[in-house]
């Protein structure tokens, strides 16, 4: 399930709301492009993996799959933004 998500997602440019009509109407999948797909899998977390993010979890539409470049662990980190006076 986990690769057809990031297929859809890759096929779909991210729309959500396509990504999930493919899956409710079980459109068929291209073998050919998801053996490819898995022989050059993107980094990425779905929504159904552990690692992925609670707190988008909880929002309207959240993506289905995050694509991701560096240390993943990064989501775990408790980031703070601070008002800050520049001049």
């Amino acid at each position: 399930m986990r690769n057809i998500l990031i297929y859809f997602a890759l096929k779909y440019h991210g729309e959500y709301e396509r990504i999930l009509q493919a899956i409710n109407e079980k459109e068929s999948v291209n073998q050919a492009e998801l053996d490819d797909l898995k022989k050059n899998l993107p980094n990425a977390i779905t929504i159904i993996d552990e690692e992925y993010p609670i707190e988008l979890k909880t929002i309207y539409a959240p993506p289905l799959v995050l694509f991701y470049k560096g240390d993943i662990s990064l989501l775990k980190e408790k980031y703070h933004l601070y008002k800050t006076k520049l001049f």
